[in-house]
């Protein structure tokens, strides 16, 4: 939570930051031993000895963050959008009624018109709420197109790729933001968690399935345009269809999108 900004700060005062990976030094995060000075004795020491033992964590720059977070403001407001509206359909339907109208953008009062004057009542307020959010959520859209244009040139090229639009490409470029630290596309398959895990013991390789240890918001964005592509025929996997698409797009030395390959 804090780490972000902490270590731009030491940065800034000229000292060499190693951001650990919590989650993958059990031997501080599991120890029973839980004391400030003792856990910071352990870290310097597997500093000392292999700071790739720390599993390096690279943040983002302060305006990436900036940038990501309005479309992470977004998402607030579209799962608030999303639990209003499911609250105003159950209460409809328990009461022997229902709300005509699935899109949740002309989601408004106008919908209670044909209810009970009972309902009617009860849910105005919700809907009015509603019809709020969708206003506040157009306006960020609004807003996610303006930092597209002025700031990321690259997502125009992203966009190229069938499924994806502003929000998704944006993000993927601010998640990911520094595409030198990929080898090879494939390798974003596993940052984003993406790749199955492993537990193989001596003959047996089982396939578990994927980590998701990357960033979930991310992962559900590119499911959603791998749905777009694929249409009523899903694959096991739809959002590796996107990812390989725009890591080929955008990281280093794959040239120019070749449509035809990815459509």
């Amino acid at each position: 939570m804090h780490s972000p900004w902490v270590s731009r700060g030491l940065s800034e005062l000229g000292h060499e930051v190693i951001v650990a990976h919590a989650r993958n030094v059990r031997l501080i995060g599991e120890s029973r031993r839980k004391d400030d000075r003792f856990d910071a004795r352990t870290l310097a020491r597997l500093a000392r000895i292999d700071p790739q033992l720390l599993a390096p964590v690279q943040h983002r720059s302060a305006q990436a963050q900036a940038d990501l977070m309005v479309i992470r403001a977004r998402a607030g407001l579209v799962r608030a959008r999303t639990s209003l509206i499911n609250t105003a359909r159950g209460l409809t339907k328990s009461y022997g009624e229902r709300l005509r109208g699935c899109n949740p953008r002309n989601m408004n009062g106008e919908k209670a018109q044909g209810l009970s004057p009972e309902l009617q009542a009860a849910l105005e307020p919700l809907l009015a709420a509603i019809e709020s959010l969708s206003e506040r959520i157009y306006e960020y859209n609004q807003q996610i197109e303006k930092i597209a244009r002025d700031s990321y040139p690259q997502v125009a090229r992203l966009k190229q790729v069938k499924g994806v639009g502003t929000l998704i490409a944006l993000t993927y470029l601010l998640t990911l933001e520094d595409a030198q630290r990929f080898r090879k596309s494939r390798d974003v398959g596993c940052y984003v968690g993406l790749q199955p895990g492993r537990r193989n013991s001596g003959q047996s390789e089982p396939q578990p399935h994927i980590s998701k240890e990357g960033d979930s918001y991310l992962r559900t964005l590119l499911v959603q345009g791998a749905h777009h592509i694929l249409g009523p025929r899903l694959s096991p996997t739809p959002s590796q269809i996107t990812l390989r698409a725009l890591a080929d797009c955008w990281l280093p030395g794959r040239g120019e999108l070749q449509l035809n390959r990815v459509q």
